[in-house]
């Protein structure tokens, strides 16, 4: 049997496809592709658990974008501004 465990996944993690199996499994049943709906029952459940984000301060931003490094040619085609950040 496949243990999430084994892979040391957080509990987000496993929450988070949970909730999309459940969002498929719900699609599913009200398109009429199956009639099973064990999965609305409320001993499945997403698990999820606080988590503490962490930032780099303004002063920390400003010290990495200020940084020289012209010196290390492999960055050339780097972007090193560190405001720029892509969230998903």
């Amino acid at each position: 049997m496949y243990s999430f465990s084994d892979k040391n996944y957080s509990n987000n993690s496993i929450g988070k496809q949970v909730k999309y199996l459940k969002a498929i499994l719900s699609k599913a049943f009200d398109d009429g592709a199956h009639s099973n709906n064990i999965f609305k029952k409320s001993g499945i459940k997403t698990l999820k658990s606080d988590v503490d984000h962490i930032y780099l301060t303004e002063n920390e931003l400003e010290l990495i974008y200020n940084l020289d490094l012209s010196h290390i040619s492999q960055l050339k085609i780097f972007n090193p501004n560190p405001f720029y950040s892509i969230n998903y």
